[in-house]
């Protein structure tokens, strides 16, 4: 996929699509952070090692590669996660709220729109616009400010044509109090489950200390903790994205 990979002579490319792509966190630097610390930056490492080679993205940022594009959500001079509505509690926040996910879905549309008119482009040089009219190469145009033209690799027309909206903004569409009675009745069901597996029918502990530990550990978190812990989780994303 390399072969002509630089400006001009790009004969293939690779879309990446990635509405994480602002960067990975890299956690604590030091073990006194704690472990309570350490687990989110595990969770966070585990999922960065599963997303693009680094090759391809560094291919993808470089101006002069045209084998390589990728496109992530972009707003308000932000980009990847830190755009979109959905992006907090680690990409859940979206499960959240409908109107999250319908700001991020319209601000999609806006985004690829504006991709593909013109980033998804390759020098108007490039023997895939040799069937071009001189009108059609008007029309679709774009110059960088060296004045180098560029064609985009696929036409938006008909009613792809026009520029969509710029979606409103969610902010104080969700009240994380509304869920807590949800989160209540979730965590009191599980930690019955756990609290039936862990005692037999004949009301005896067995398995021995691991038993004796959990059950009181359990029954100390309790639904009401839990719940406020899940809420106080979600006001924290909330504010952090504006969105409180």
């Amino acid at each position: 996929a390399d072969d002509g990979a630089v400006l001009p002579g790009a004969k293939r490319a690779i879309l990446l699509i990635d509405p994480f792509a602002d960067g990975a966190s890299l956690g604590p630097d030091s073990a006194a952070n704690g472990l309570k610390a350490m687990v989110p930056a595990l969770l966070s490492s585990m999922v960065t090692q599963g997303r693009y080679d680094s090759s391809d993205l560094r291919l993808a940022a470089d101006p002069d590669v045209f084998s390589r594009f990728m496109i992530t959500a972009q707003r308000d001079g932000k980009t990847g996660g830190q755009a979109i509505a959905t992006g907090g509690l680690g990409g859940f926040q979206g499960f959240l709220c409908r109107d999250f996910r319908d700001h991020d879905y319209r601000l999609g549309w806006r985004n690829a729109w504006a991709y593909f008119r013109n980033e998804l482009v390759l020098p108007e040089k490039n023997r895939l616009f040799d069937g071009w009219t001189d009108a059609q190469r008007r029309h679709f145009r774009v110059e960088e400010p060296d004045g180098e033209g560029f064609l985009p690799i696929i036409p938006l027309l008909g009613a792809a044509a026009p520029e969509p909206p710029e979606p409103a903004w969610p902010k104080g569409k969700l009240d994380p109090a509304t869920l807590r009675p949800g989160f209540r009745r979730r965590i009191a069901r599980v930690l019955a489950t756990v609290e039936n597996n862990l005692v037999p029918c004949d009301g005896t502990l067995d398995n021995g200390l691991t038993r004796l530990w959990l059950l009181p550990a359990l029954k100390l978190v309790g639904p009401d903790k839990g719940a406020d812990a899940i809420i106080a989780a979600i006001d924290d994303a909330l504010k952090e994205w504006n969105l409180q």
